[in-house]
């Protein structure tokens, strides 16, 4: 899954996240934002890497 914005923030992800692990599923997120920094983590199962990007790149990212 890709985001254009933070995660954990948005609970319908989440759930659908879930819903695929609970189906045999490996998931990983990549989560576009204007994070301090670039890194991994776990959460509830759920890989998401967390890419940092600046603002303005973030707004200009959102329509691919």
């Amino acid at each position: 899954m890709v985001l254009d914005h933070f995660f954990p923030i948005d609970l319908r992800v989440e759930n659908e996240a879930t819903s695929l692990i609970s189906a045999g599923f490996k998931v990983e997120i990549l989560s576009i934002a204007p994070y301090k920094e670039s890194k991994s983590i776990h959460f509830k199962e759920i890989l998401v890497h967390q890419v940092s990007v600046s603002k303005f790149a973030s707004k200009k990212m959102r329509g691919l």
